[in-house]
């Protein structure tokens, strides 16, 4: 009887460690895009046009800095999460494995990222 209720336990903990999801602060939670769509899906103001010819764009420090500056004000999870998918180019699959978070929760953290690093440049560096 022991050792069933035991096995029973250690699957409730394993189910919900699979299941497990990160709580997002308040801070995470505020989003500066959640208004900036029409009905249709595009934006009601478009992101400005930084001009910026993306090899040339590879060349410059400073945008380099700019961007170094911008991710060390992500949280820890969100700046982990955007350089595993975006710069060491893993696949959505293994960042869910490895973080232990549902492909759900991986998107919206990405595409909160992805706007604080965007409001960041533009707000600090944008012309």
């Amino acid at each position: 009887m022991f050792g069933i209720l035991k096995h029973k336990i250690m699957d409730h903990f394993r189910s919900q460690k699979s299941q497990r999801t990160y709580e997002l602060t308040p801070d995470d939670d505020a989003d500066p895009y959640e208004n900036a769509y029409n009905e249709t899906g595009h934006w009601i103001s478009p992101p400005r046009n930084w001009e910026i010819n993306p090899e040339k764009a590879v060349e410059n420090t400073q945008l380099l800095e700019a961007l170094n500056h911008c991710m060390d004000g992500l949280s820890d999870k969100f700046r982990d999460i955007f350089v595993m998918k975006e710069i060491e180019g893993m696949s959505s699959e293994d960042i869910c494995k490895e973080m232990g978070i549902k492909p759900t929760n991986l998107w919206v953290i990405l595409h909160r990222a992805r706007n604080q690093l965007k409001k960041c440049l533009e707000t600090h560096f944008g012309r």
